[in-house]
This record gives C-alpha cells, sequence and structure tokens, in this order.
C-alpha cells in the first residue's frame, strides 16, 4: 500500500520507488498528544490519496477502517505495479465495489487501465458514482539515471514520468457512467465488443 501525501504532488508512481519511506514523512506529528491527533487525523484521510497494487490489499484496507475514517477518504487509486501486471481476482475486485460504494466522500478514483480488460469489472464499476475518475496506464520506461532525475521531470512533464492518461471510446463511456449519468449496460457491451475487436487488430 502506498500513501501519497499532502499536496498537489502525486508522482512517482510505485513501480517508480524501490523505498517508500519518504512519502511517509511527518507523520509522527500526529502522536505528538490527543488534542493533535484529533486536530489532525481528519486532514491526513482527507487531504492524502490512497494508492494499492492490489484489490486484495485495497479490501483488507478498507474493511479495517471505521465508518468514520472511510467517510473522510476523497481519493484512491488502484495501480498496477510492475510488469507483473494488476492482480485481478474477480471475487476480491467485486468486494472493491461493494467496499468504494460506502466511502461517501469518495471524489477521485484513478484506476488501471487494465480493469476495462474484464467485462465484469466494467459493468461494476458503472455503478460508482464520484466526482472524478481518471485511467491510467504504465507509461514506458523512461530510462532516468536518477531518482532526482525523474522528479526533475515530472514537474515538467509529469504525465511522462511512470505513468500516462488512457483513454478509448469505453474508459470514456465508463467515466460518464460513473461521474454523471449511469449508462446503459448495453452500450457498455458494446464498447467493449469494439474494444477488444480494436485491440486484437493492433496486436496482430
Amino acid at each position: 500500500m502506498l500513501y501519497r501525501l499532502c499536496g498537489p504532488e502525486k508522482w512517482p508512481s510505485l513501480a517508480g520507488l524501490a523505498c517508500l519511506c519518504a512519502r511517509r514523512q511527518n507523520l509522527g506529528v500526529l502522536l505528538v498528544n490527543r488534542r493533535i491527533y484529533d486536530e489532525a487525523w481528519p486532514v491526513f484521510w482527507a487531504e492524502n490519496t490512497f494508492a494499492f497494487e492490489s484489490g486484495r490489499v485495497l479490501v483488507d484496507f478498507l474493511e479495517e477502517l471505521g465508518d468514520e475514517k472511510r467517510a473522510r477518504l476523497r481519493s484512491i487509486a488502484l495501480l498496477e505495479p510492475s510488469e507483473d501486471g494488476l492482480d485481478l481476482e474477480e471475487e476480491e475486485l467485486s468486494e472493491c465495489w461493494v467496499l468504494l460504494k460506502q466511502c461517501s466522500g469518495l471524489r477521485e478514483l484513478e484506476l488501471d487501465s487494465g480493469l476495462l480488460d474484464r467485462l465484469e469489472f466494467v459493468l461494476e464499476m458503472r455503478t460508482l458514482a464520484v466526482k472524478q475518475v481518471q485511467f491510467t496506464e504504465r507509461a514506458k520506461k523512461m530510462g532516468f539515471d536518477s531518482y532526482d532525475q525523474g522528479y526533475r521531470e515530472r514537474k515538467m512533464t509529469p504525465w511522462l514520468a511512470y505513468r500516462r492518461a488512457y483513454t478509448d471510446p469505453l474508459a470514456e463511456l465508463l467515466t460518464a457512467s460513473m461521474t454523471q449519468e449511469l449508462a446503459d449496460e448495453e452500450r457498455l457491451r458494446r464498447a467493449f465488443e469494439l474494444r477488444v475487436r480494436l485491440r486484437s487488430l493492433v496486436d496482430s
């Protein structure tokens, strides 16, 4: 599990860091005393993006949170961490959608484009309601000489670093369904079938 801490900077992705310790700076302030904790914990849950590399980890995380903290979550990402691919177990992903619906304060979802490869996931995701959805995919390896070089590159062109936005007709229709009005299931099925055909043409 990866905590992407306060502020607009959300990069690099999980795949770009061997160690995540830098992401957890300054959390000790929550332990100073009870008053500081009581004032700071709502900010921690609301202002951070919580990113996960598998459905199982996301399910375990959300199940452990109490209702109050779960309601404070604003931003969640489910991303492919490596070339091995996203752990797409149907049963645990189904649990994900149920638990995400219980996050009443959820405003932003970043989802791996690999989730679009399974029709059952597409049909379940369409019933989620959030203000902003973005599908992303792993970018080609940039070959940075160092973490510092990658950090500078992200400041100038953030989408070039590690992950990039992904879109196709299915992603656009699903995004509209999640953020505006529930899409007709048959339209999603047709968009999914079109995506499968186009990808098979590209691969052949």
